[in-house]
């Protein structure tokens, strides 16, 4: 007896020096003097490498109103573009004298000087390899104890520097903490508040994928920040959107949608498999992360509704970051005039996607004449192009066609896809189905009129939309695939790249379609209008579409098709490598071999030669059910 508790002595006291040395891994305070000098400092260096640095006083206010109106700490969720996130929302706080949060802070913080910095400046730091369960007990135990003393959070909702085009699961972990913290009523409620950050140039530039990966020295460091003092850097400009009580939200039972979720494989395969069935309409399930071992404190509904307010979360603060002068410029360059351009040419597109991203209801990050901000676009973006000057006091402005070049357009242009992603995924189903027609046509005329069914152009906008990630898509959860869908054919029609027709008998087209679903899906048929004239029952007309004739539309069809155009190439990449691969194969390697043969097949795979885009499309064929049963591929989660 005396032995067996001696050994339950030693165990506990095992684990309790267990417990201590995770605890003093993660402890981290916020230190008033410190958080001052640092604040003077990066003011310093701020006036030096940056332009400016846009705030707006109306969303300040509105942090301070949402203080006194809830009664709970603050839990910010902005986008993880830089690793310089990590300073910047705390700088900005402290600016305006709200409570300075504290916040996650993961491996890819690299600089000696800088972990013990952000550490005394509330960076909780947490390993890559956190997967211990006493390690998360411990750190759960550590963010309860400041969620109760009303101490505000910072969680990232996506990796740093787009290292994955899901929602960082660490994020969402921490996300569930918050939820677990109210439902047992440790806090009375909790003010989740986006933040969306963006910037004109990012501090880690070409070192977009490397860096972190390995342990920096001091003479390395120090050498970085020699460089980065010597660069220039634009404009940051940082947005709070508006702030969600979660005790509201719980309250309403979330804000998703009461349908049925089914796997991709289920959604997509019959497609491949050449028939047809109504699966594509349903909901995408996300198993990926109800089923993961880090959220089972939590019953299955509630991490779905952790779940679905991440990408609510997600889609708010992408949609309130504003868009940069670099990434209008980086998006003219790399889709729309890669064999070079007149100056005066550019600043009229400039002006032109300007206006169109305002249309849109998306803020940009800058203000001035319009030459000066598109000379100041071009010195940021001097390593990606060549400048030649012409008669008429004019430039020509060539976009490099290297490997670095064409990555780092690639990079700064993908920031403008949420701004048209529905027209894009549009316009890449239309794209696919005029191909069809070209194919199974033997004279086929590009000038002929081609009538386009509605009902097949949203059904073939859907099956793409399954296959993209709901990243990519950036899709709250309150809106449906369908919906979606029928949304982004309507804005087609808004660009006039698709013209309504009239039906035979010369009556007007209804502009919705409807289709005989099941009975999960009888909530998207919209029939019940009060103005018209015909029942339900009766027959509706089909609605068909021609293309629009004049050049605008078709430059801005272009346009929106090439927007998509690396994500579609990866996957096509990833579908061939698929069949040359030994198998039994782990995924984080079948995304490496991805790369190499991005990178091998020449300069027009290097837009598509990025991490996030390869571990995007082998995810998908891999929860599209490429097992060995199904089509004799087996990919192993890693």
């Amino acid at each position: 007896m005396e032995n067996l508790c001696n050994i339950s002595d030693q165990k506990s006291h095992h684990n309790m020096r267990n417990v201590l040395g995770i605890f003093h891994q993660i402890q981290a305070i916020i230190s008033p003097l410190l958080l001052r000098l640092t604040s003077w400092v990066l003011l310093k260096i701020f006036n030096w490498v940056f332009v400016n640095l846009q705030v707006h006083r109306g969303q300040i206010e509105m942090l301070r109103k949402a203080r006194e109106k809830y009664d709970g700490p603050f839990v910010f969720l902005p986008l993880h573009k830089s690793r310089l996130d990590y300073l910047l929302v705390t700088f900005v706080l402290f600016c305006h004298s709200i409570r300075v949060p504290y916040f996650t802070c993961g491996e890819d913080v690299q600089l000696p000087f800088l972990r013990p910095l952000l550490r005394k400046l509330g960076g909780i730091f947490t390993p890559r390899d956190s997967g211990d369960h006493l390690f998360q007990v411990v750190l759960n135990s550590y963010i309860e104890e400041l969620l109760n003393e009303q101490q505000s959070l910072t969680v990232y909702l996506k990796d740093p520097v787009s290292c994955s085009v899901r929602s960082s699961l660490t994020g969402l972990v921490w996300l569930a903490w918050v939820f677990d913290a109210f439902q047992n009523r440790l806090i009375p409620d909790a003010v989740l508040i986006p933040v969306g950050v963006s910037y004109d140039r990012i501090v880690e530039e070409h070192y977009l994928e490397q860096m972190g990966t390995g342990k920096t020295s001091v003479f390395g460091a120090i050498r970085w920040v020699l460089r980065f003092l010597q660069k220039r850097y634009g404009c940051i400009r940082v947005d709070f959107g508006q702030p969600v009580s979660l005790k509201d939200y719980v309250e309403n039972e979330g804000i998703h949608l009461c349908t049925s979720a089914i796997p991709l494989q289920k959604i997509l395969l019959p497609y491949v498999l050449g028939y047809s069935t109504d699966s594509v309409y349903y909901e995408k399930s996300q198993d990926w992360l109800l089923n993961n071992d880090e959220l089972t404190q939590l019953s299955k509904h509630h991490r779905a509704l952790v779940a679905d307010l991440g990408r609510h979360m997600l889609y708010t603060a992408s949609c309130c970051s504003a868009v940069m002068s670099t990434t209008i410029m980086a998006c003219l360059l790399f889709h729309k005039h890669r064999q070079g351009i007149l100056l005066s040419t550019l600043a009229k597109d400039f002006c032109w996607l300007m206006n169109e991203v305002l249309a849109r209801h998306f803020d940009v990050g800058f203000s001035g004449k319009l030459l000066d901000i598109v000379l100041h676009a071009l010195f940021l973006l001097g390593e990606c192009v060549i400048l030649r000057s012409c008669p008429l006091n004019n430039l020509i402005v060539i976009p490099k066609t290297t490997r670095k070049a064409v990555e780092k357009l690639s990079f700064y242009s993908n920031s403008i896809l949420p701004v048209f992603i529905g027209e894009a995924v549009a316009a890449c189903a239309l794209n696919s189905i005029l191909r069809e027609v070209a194919k199974n046509m033997v004279d086929f005329d590009s000038n002929a009129e081609v009538a386009i069914s509605q009902e097949e152009l949203i059904c073939k906008t859907v099956q793409l939309c399954q296959l993209l990630s709901t990243e990519t898509l950036l899709l709250p959860p309150c809106r449906s695939v369908y919906q979606f869908s029928q949304e982004a054919v309507d804005k087609l029609m808004y660009c006039e790249i698709l013209i309504m027709e009239e039906n035979e008998n010369k009556q007007p087209a209804c502009d919705t379609w409807q289709k005989q679903f099941g009975k999960e899906l009888t909530w998207k048929v919209m029939d019940d209008f009060d103005d018209s004239e015909s029942d339900a029952d009766e027959t509706v007309w089909k609605c068909y579409f021609k293309l629009g004739q004049t050049q605008e539309s078709h430059t801005f069809y272009l346009f929106l098709c090439s927007l998509l155009q690396p994500v579609l190439k990866a996957y096509e990449t990833a579908a061939g490598l698929l069949h040359k691969l030994d198998f039994p194969i782990e995924e984080s390697q079948c995304v490496l071999k991805m790369l190499q043969l991005l990178h091998a097949q020449g300069e027009e795979q290097h837009e598509s030669a990025t991490f996030s885009i390869a571990n995007s499309a082998i995810k998908t064929f891999r929860e599209l059910g490429t097992s060995s049963q199904s089509c004799k591929f087996e990919i192993l989660s890693a």
